[in-house]
């Protein structure tokens, strides 16, 4: 049984260590707007998103929710 483990363990290790060095490079494709136009699409879009969903922004509320999130954790 604990050769079997001992199987298992060395097959896991040997299979990981190959996926870091195999990572999938990202490489930027083609984009029609520049960086400054990018950066003003991105803020009308947030105040849009603002306009339509308002965030709560009540210290209560924000002390709840990490808690909740803390207990969860």
């Amino acid at each position: 049984m604990n050769r079997l483990r001992g199987c298992v363990l060395v097959a896991l290790i040997a299979l990981t260590s190959g996926t870091a060095s195999a990572q999938t490079v990202v490489r930027p494709g083609f984009n029609l707007f520049s960086a400054a136009q990018d950066a003003e699409i991105g803020k009308q879009s947030a105040l849009r998103v603002d306009q339509q969903l308002p965030m709560v922004n009540y210290a209560a509320v924000s002390r709840y929710v990490s808690a909740i999130g803390a207990r969860l954790a």
